[in-house]
């Protein structure tokens, strides 16, 4: 079975006919259309840059060979799941997900899913980005945030910590790692926790740049139960589309 993308789309008010095959083999990431049974049917330019190899290497071959060695026959599962059900979807947000280059090399990728009729039969196609910069941006900004003397915590909508570096897990006397997924509250006396999330709720209606307990008494809570003095500051950030805060 070949496939080819249509020359042409439906006219869309002013913008008027577009050559659909040219948007997609100019686009910056890469596209690829894989027939049911895995064999890839088209491929763009910027998935063979990416990949590090020529349409002619792919098309025809089953998917799989872009990806590690030791997921391949996972994946198989992955695949007639998706058929089974071809919804549009994303893979690889907030969390690892890994290709495979030509030369051998393996880079993490986000993946944006969807699927299009072709001869009879529903076609999956894929729009593959590379996300090696991010990561890097990523790792320097951890290595930055961890080495930095101040504490640093990040929490969701949920209250619950997605993050803390040295200085903080250092000052209340924790492993490293062992506050997350912990409720915030835990850094807080006993006394004043149950009413903690109603102030929590209150920043999320109104969240902004504030600091916390310059001029007065405000406490934070060791885990030997000891209690000493802080100032809080707070910034609301959001990251992959969740609502975060950022207690410094």
């Amino acid at each position: 079975m070949s496939f080819k993308f249509p020359e042409k789309v439906p006219a869309a008010g002013a913008a008027g006919n577009a050559g659909l095959a040219s948007v997609v083999e100019a686009a910056p990431v890469g596209v690829l259309v894989v027939a049911v049974d895995g064999r890839m049917l088209y491929v763009n330019s910027a998935l063979e840059n990416m990949f590090g190899y020529s349409k002619a290497q792919l098309l025809g071959q089953p998917v799989e060979m872009l990806l590690p060695a030791e997921i391949r026959e996972r994946h198989l599962d992955f695949r007639q799941l998706f058929f089974a059900n071809p919804t549009p979807r994303t893979m690889g947000s907030g969390r690892e997900l890994f290709a495979q280059h030509a030369d051998g090399r393996q880079f993490p990728i986000e993946i944006g899913l969807g699927s299009m009729p072709h001869d009879d039969e529903v076609c999956a196609v894929a729009f593959v980005s590379d996300i090696t910069p991010r990561r890097r941006l990523e790792h320097r900004f951890s290595k930055v945030v961890s080495s930095l003397p101040i504490g640093l915590l990040m929490a969701g909508a949920d209250g619950r910590i997605s993050m803390t570096n040295q200085a903080l897990d250092a000052m209340f006397g924790y492993p490293p790692g062992e506050l997350v997924g912990k409720p915030v509250e835990v850094l807080l006396p006993q006394r004043v926790r149950n009413g903690h999330p109603a102030l929590r709720s209150a920043f999320a209606k109104a969240p902004e740049v504030r600091a916390m307990g310059s001029g007065r008494d405000l406490l934070a809570q060791h885990r030997d139960g000891s209690e000493f003095p802080v100032e809080v500051g707070l910034t609301p950030l959001e990251t992959e589309g969740e609502r975060q805060v950022l207690a410094a």
